[in-house]
């Protein structure tokens, strides 16, 4: 059997039963494993015992807290839980059905955006600053960003031209969107303008 639980989920419960008649106090043990999600990292790797005295069926729940991450990848991360018997000489766990498994699905998968200068310098004569958006991450699902030119020392109009706009990507892309802000050749001989990138 599998679960499925979201990554910002606080925890993911597991059922175990009691199956095939009910004489006799019974228990056993179990432990949540390392598969490809991390213990301690994705989630919490618990163990303890679960019991039932004579003439009890009800279902016993194991909770394995879930630990969030935004490293965006992988998508689906796995860990199962194990069940042993609780005593060697009273065997009562089916070698069968010992296992469940956990898939954590990570939200982070869209991935996150942000913005930083094409180089560090731009100079007037060359008639544009660039700017890259980039969609970091895995690129799960349709994303996109706006963005608009805010001042700082240069002024709009004058020195460049106030740009805004606003970009895509498709479900499954990921990468860099490149963006030109215009500047003007105005022959002063002021020194070190600057305007605040791109806001998103």
């Amino acid at each position: 059997i599998c679960y499925y639980v979201f990554e910002e989920d606080s925890f993911v419960s597991v059922y175990v039963r009691r199956t095939q008649g009910t004489i006799g106090d019974i228990s056993a043990m179990y432990t949540a494993q390392n598969i490809s999600a991390n213990g301690f990292g994705d989630f919490t790797p618990v163990t303890g015992t679960l019991e039932w005295p004579s003439g009890d069926e009800s279902v016993r729940r194991i909770d394995i807290p879930i630990r969030y991450d935004t490293a965006g990848f992988p998508i689906l991360e796995f860990f199962r839980v194990e069940l042993f018997d609780g005593d060697s000489l009273v065997p009562v766990v089916d070698p069968l059905n010992k296992y469940a498994y956990v898939a954590i699905i990570d939200k982070d998968g869209g991935g996150s955006i942000t913005v930083a200068p094409n180089a560090p310098l731009a100079y007037e004569s060359s008639g544009e600053a660039r700017f890259v958006i980039s969609r970091n991450g895995a690129g799960i699902g349709l994303a996109s960003a706006t963005y608009e030119t805010l001042s700082g020392t240069a002024v709009p109009g004058v020195d460049f031209t106030t740009t805004q706009g606003e970009v895509f990507w498709a479900d499954g892309e990921a990468g860099p969107k490149i963006i030109s802000v215009p500047l003007t050749m105005d022959h002063a001989s002021r020194f070190g303008l600057y305007f605040k990138d791109l806001y998103l």
